[in-house]
């Protein structure tokens, strides 16, 4: 079972893909050898020293949050927005859509959505011939779904039941994992289903992963002006509370 990581397992995860020792990297971070073990082992370094690593690393943006999220984690994770709201919200929506909760489980569907899967990642393996490339969308899917798991500190068995699953579908999944692969920002991925090719776009609903969303268009879609369609959540309020989740030190600089 794939465990709640912590940023320093996590970094030496990062590290060791990278083909780096720990000498490499301090050498590289300007750090002496007994303090970046010391942060593989659990210290928290400052602000300047983690920098200095995940520059080391050639962390990307989604990498960053991700280590930032380890670093703070929130002690307590929101509920997915009401059953009410979602479907409120995708009332809305004229294309097939989804909400779904950090394990990928159905949570709401739009009017127009085909027979709704019970869970979108599950349902992804199963429909996997159906993608253009799948090695990548699983690989894409599992660096998602690691990133839910930073942000809090009880990630859910669910969360990690899917992350198995994906893993033991696709060796490029695997591999994703394996090498510390994050993503956290919208995306698209196309699909090709019933003789015609469409794009899945994936989206945050709100500032945390309690609930994603989905929604299916056509791949050539455009605009009168000729842009694309972006997968746009609607005015709709989704909380009667505030997000559980404060802001971490880097997000409030």
């Amino acid at each position: 079972m794939t465990q709640q990581p912590t940023a320093g397992t996590w970094l030496a995860t990062v590290r060791r893909a990278a083909g780096l020792t720990q000498v490499d990297t301090a050498w590289r971070a300007g750090i002496t050898v007994r303090a970046y073990q010391a942060i593989e082992a659990g210290r928290r370094p400052t602000p300047k020293t983690m920098h200095a690593i995940a520059t080391t690393l050639g962390l990307d943006p989604a990498g960053r949050r991700h280590l930032d999220r380890l670093m703070h984690p929130p002690r307590t994770a929101p509920a997915p927005p009401p059953a009410d709201h979602l479907h409120q919200l995708l009332a809305h929506i004229s294309a097939p859509a989804w909400a779904v909760d950090p394990a990928w489980t159905v949570l709401a569907a739009s009017p127009s959505a085909p027979a709704t899967p019970a869970n979108l990642a599950l349902w992804a393996i199963d429909a996997a011939a159906k993608f253009d490339d799948w090695p990548r969308v699983s690989a894409e899917l599992v660096a998602r779904t690691r990133s839910t798991l930073s942000w809090y500190e009880t990630a859910g068995e669910s969360v990690q039941s899917v992350v198995t699953a994906i893993r033991e579908a696709s060796p490029a999944a695997d591999l994703a994992w394996s090498a510390g692969r994050v993503a956290d920002v919208p995306h698209r991925e196309v699909l090709a289903f019933a003789g015609r090719s469409l794009t899945l776009h994936w989206a945050s609903v709100g500032d945390d992963p309690s609930a994603r969303l989905v929604v299916i268009t056509g791949r050539n879609a455009r605009h009168s002006d000729g842009s694309h369609p972006q997968c746009v959540v609607p005015n709709v309020p989704l909380r009667t509370t505030a997000p559980g989740r404060p802001p971490s030190p880097a997000e409030a600089q």
